[in-house]
């Protein structure tokens, strides 16, 4: 369809005067100027980065999580070199989606929006933004700014009124053209329907009247314009596509809607049968929050615009490459410096969309993993040409390579040896000159951080990320190889600690756009100066006052605070590898694997007879383990040992003639020790896939607990599960009052005849610790299958009190309840570290109402280590469901150093009680 012809398309723009006033708007402002004319200089602006405003028709999910941190990277490192910088997001509430969203969910649209736009706004200061402005498009200024954009291209000639045909996506809220769909035939349903060939979304044909913008107009001055800005459009494909669709022709663009079958959306001034079209008012919010229509004298570095960068996803390129540009010619105004374009997240090959409904919560990822890890993984996966795929176990595996097995370890392994000083290796400032490879790793240093400022300036932070890691990685590397642990003359060692320092010193700064928070903490565990953290100080050797941690450190925690319990695990079970000689090899972790124990510790290593009758401690040896370390070879000899016994290696923190930890809760043991079979003696052939936990819980009642050998975490002992045999057992020898006074009318050291159910048992020390504490009672350990083995092992070996049976049972919390457990009346039901997946917490917690409404006053004994707060949702859930809580107490942890992980946060496990009220 060809627009009416005007000879006013290209003709100068009339002066608006200072004081004018519109007969639509009717609104002055004293002293104020045309926008045009009160523009900041280059050197004048602040450094101006905008996301898209996000539609409120639905729930934020991760796609959105991952544009807010692009945009807050790019904001953060212009900080970083000192430029003022200024981040705009919102929310975008206007349009035919909001029309429909709102009438199906029984509201008027205004208050639906003021609902629907909170979560958005929670995001991005959950999400760690630094976000300047939050715009909603129903606020009056940006209604006057749209109105006003809309005034100045009437005037130029730009908009006509005329008949439209076509084919529109309510979904895309766009029209396309006949060549831009398709005929789609819906396999489930057998229904056709046409299509946008582009996105998928449903189209219906359309004819009505509305006004027209002379997008063809603008052709070749957008041809210039590419030609003339070559890196416009980020990265360089989106570019060609972009020239290739201009290219090609523009038709003339409808921008208003009849506002008969739109009425939600401003109005198009002097026409209030019409209503703009809703990327046309979108877009003119980041001229809103850069003060347009009107700049106050002396105010103008605030406003920023022409924007430095725009940061959009791949499927609204052509609104703000093609349709963008070519509104802002027609009014006179610069156009944004660069267009950032990034591809889309695909969870099971599909984009994530809200239509599609395969969306990922993103405050569901952040609490469950952390604010940095998740700022981590989205930067450093994220695809800007390329689809990148989400999954839960990508963000385990680049959590456990990167930041806690690389940044983490790294820094753990340099501020916490003991054999060399950080401050006295800094003061001496020099590396070893002797060092082929500390050559190398200095002149690699000291051009990261001009490479990394070129690969930002080019927009690209994803690649910057990966490059400092990278080099993290070969840093941690030389220290390994280095090995400053071993007898070295001093300066050699300070020189390889030095290098070290710098280099952990350099990659915390250039990371913080990334990850504020953990770097805060790096760079405050490495005693940089907070003002010394600027790009400018990211020098080889500009900082000679580092290397004393500052305190506090982080949020709140000091260096020798928080810390956390440590268990002994053995990696390869004991070996006889030569005549006499056995050797294991052992680590000591958290209970999730995810931190190494940072300081020197003496361990003891025994040889231990494991005969039915007795046990004895036949050798023993002192063994160190020294900061910094991940693994650790236990060596012991079978000379004097009579052949014939069956023969394990205990490690544990002291020397013991049985190798039983107490455990209590008012003092949790440091470092948990183990013992495990030798694997291919003469009397002893075969595979020993598991290792033993001894746990005292009084006196002679010790609590064996098998768990899995190696690196696995899903057949381990966990924190929540000692605490709470730990509290049971203070609970039944009368130590726990007053702290257990909440739960004593249902559960008292005197209880017999009762029936425990503990679900998710794991290696079942929570139920098996019932059992073995109280007398006459039956006791069902449940969990799925891959924890059956384990807990028939550990069935098999307990010492139940008196008359007290023990039994396990499968149980899926989303399935159906085993026969052999439908008819029990339980009284109490124990949950032990069962809420760190989200993802299975409504299943959980369903589970439980069932089981309290066939079970009268049933107790629910909870325990938990707080690891984030996505945990919270449990006890919402939980109360929402009809649960009461009675009480609650708290389990502290070792308090001996500060763990690199988010782990370090907490240092309690809370023990809660419920009972449901009818």
């Amino acid at each position: 369809m060809k627009s009416p012809t005007t000879s006013r398309v290209l003709r100068a723009s009339p002066e608006i005067q200072q004081g004018w006033v519109c007969q639509r708007f009717q609104w002055r402002r004293a002293n104020a100027r045309t926008y045009s004319q009160a523009l900041p200089t280059t050197s004048s602006k602040p450094y101006y980065v905008t996301s898209p405003i996000f539609y409120v028709n639905a729930a934020p999910h991760i796609g959105h999580l991952y544009t807010l941190i692009l945009t807050d990277i790019l904001k953060r490192w212009q900080v970083l070199r000192g430029r003022k910088a200024i981040l705009c997001t919102g929310t975008d509430e206007h349009g035919m989606k909001i029309q429909q969203a709102a009438a199906k969910a029984g509201q008027d649209p205004q208050s639906f929006c003021d609902k629907m736009h909170k979560p958005f706004d929670t995001l991005v200061r959950r999400a760690g933004i630094e976000g300047d402005h939050f715009i909603r498009t129903t606020e009056p200024d940006h209604r006057i700014a749209v109105q006003h954009f809309w005034f100045m291209l009437k005037e130029r000639g730009f908009i006509y009124q005329n008949l439209h045909e076509g084919w529109y996506s309510i979904s895309d809220e766009t029209f396309y053209p006949p060549t831009a769909v398709h005929l789609v035939l819906d396999p489930s349903t057998g229904r056709k329907y046409m299509a946008s060939v582009e996105t998928g979304s449903e189209v219906e044909w359309t004819s009505e009247k509305n006004y027209h913008f002379r997008l063809s107009a603008f052709r070749d001055r957008l041809l210039e314009y590419y030609e003339q800005n070559p890196n416009f459009v980020v990265p360089a494909t989106r570019m060609k596509d972009v020239i290739q669709h201009v290219s090609a022709g523009l038709s003339d663009l409808s921008i208003s809607r009849p506002a008969e079958r739109l009425s939600w959306g401003i109005r198009v001034p002097n026409d209030d049968s019409q209503t703009i079209y809703v990327w046309l008012d979108a877009l003119i919010n980041y001229l809103t929050k850069s003060n347009y229509p009107f700049q106050i004298p002396g105010n103008e570095a605030a406003g920023g615009w022409p924007a430095d960068c725009h940061v959009v996803g791949k499927d609204i390129v052509r609104f703000h490459c093609i349709y963008w540009p070519a509104f802002l010619m027609a009014v006179g105004l610069p156009l944004p410096r660069q267009v950032l374009t990034h591809a889309h997240w695909t969870l099971g090959r599909s984009k994530m969309s809200k239509t599609a409904g395969n969306v990922v919560n993103p405050f569901f990822a952040l609490d469950r993993f952390g604010t940095d890890t998740m700022r981590y993984y989205l930067a450093f996966d994220g695809g800007l040409k390329d689809d990148a795929a989400y999954e839960n176990s990508y963000i385990i595996e680049r959590y456990k390579k990167g930041l806690q097995g690389g940044l983490g370890n790294f820094l753990s392994r340099i501020t916490r040896g003991k054999g060399w000083s950080v401050p006295r290796a800094v003061e001496f400032g020099k590396i070893d000159e002797d060092s082929f490879e500390a050559q190398m790793r200095r002149i690699r240093l000291k051009a990261l951080p001009g490479e990394i400022l070129n690969m930002m300036e080019q927009l690209n932070p994803g690649a910057a990320l990966q490059h400092i890691m990278s080099f993290m990685f070969k840093m941690n590397s030389y220290l390994q190889e280095a090995a400053p642990w071993e007898p070295k003359d001093q300066e050699k060692v300070d020189g390889i600690i030095y290098l070290c320092s710098e280099a952990l010193r350099i990659c915390g700064i250039l990371l913080q756009p990334y990850m504020p928070s953990k770097m805060q903490q790096l760079l405050d565990q490495l005693g940089v100066d907070p003002e010394k953290r600027m790009l400018r100080d990211a020098e080889f050797g500009s900082d000679r006052t580092f290397g004393k941690p500052l305190i506090p450190i982080g949020r709140g925690h000091t260096v020798d605070e928080s810390g956390m319990v440590h268990y002994i695990r053995f990696l390869k079970a004991p070996k006889v590898h030569a005549v006499g000689v056995i050797k294991a090899l052992i680590t000591i972790t958290t209970d999730l694997g995810d931190d190494f124990f940072p300081y020197d510790q003496t361990l003891r290593a025994g040889l231990v007879s494991n005969s039915s009758k007795s046990t004895e401690l036949l050798q023993s040896r002192s063994i160190l383990w020294k900061g910094g370390m991940r693994v650790l070879w236990v060596e012991l000899t079978t000379e004097h040992v009579s052949p014939g016994l069956r023969l394990r290696v205990e490690v544990g923190s002291e020397v013991k003639k049985k190798c039983s930890d107490s455990i209590a809760l008012e003092q949790m043991p440091l470092v948990i020790g183990c013992t495990c079979s030798i694997l291919n003696s003469l009397q002893d052939p075969g595979v020993c896939g598991r290792s033993e936990r001894s746990l005292l819980l009084q006196s002679e009642n010790c609590l064996k607990i098998d768990e899995d050998i190696g690196e696995s975490i899903a057949r381990h002992v966990w924190d929540a599960g000692i605490a709470m045999a730990a509290f049971l057992a203070d609970l039944r020898y009368g130590n726990q009052e007053p702290k257990s006074k909440f739960i004593c009318n249902s559960l008292s050291a005197n209880s017999s005849g009762l029936k425990i159910l503990e679900l998710g048992s794991g290696c079942g020390i929570a139920g098996i610790a019932f059992a073995q504490l109280w007398p006459q009672c039956q006791v069902f350990l449940t969990d799925l299958t891959e924890a059956m083995d384990v807990l028939e092992s550990n069935i098999g070996q307990a010492a139940p009190a008196a008359g007290t049976h023990l039994s396990c049972a499968l149980l899926d919390w989303g399935e159906a309840f085993p026969e052999a457990l439908r008819s029990i009346m339980f009284d109490v039901v124990l949950v032990s570290d069962c809420t760190y997946n989200s993802d299975s917490i409504p299943a959980l917690v369903k589970k439980l109402s069932m089981i309290a409404a066939t079970s009268a006053n049933v107790l629910l004994l909870v325990s938990l280590k707080v690891r984030h707060s996505s945990e919270a949702v449990f006890f919402e859930l939980l109360i929402a469901a009809g649960f009461r809580e009675l009480g609650h107490t708290s389990v502290s942890l070792p308090t001996r150093g500060m763990s690199t992980t988010d782990q370090a946060l907490y240092d309690k496990i809370e023990i809660y009680g419920y009972q449901w009220m009818e």
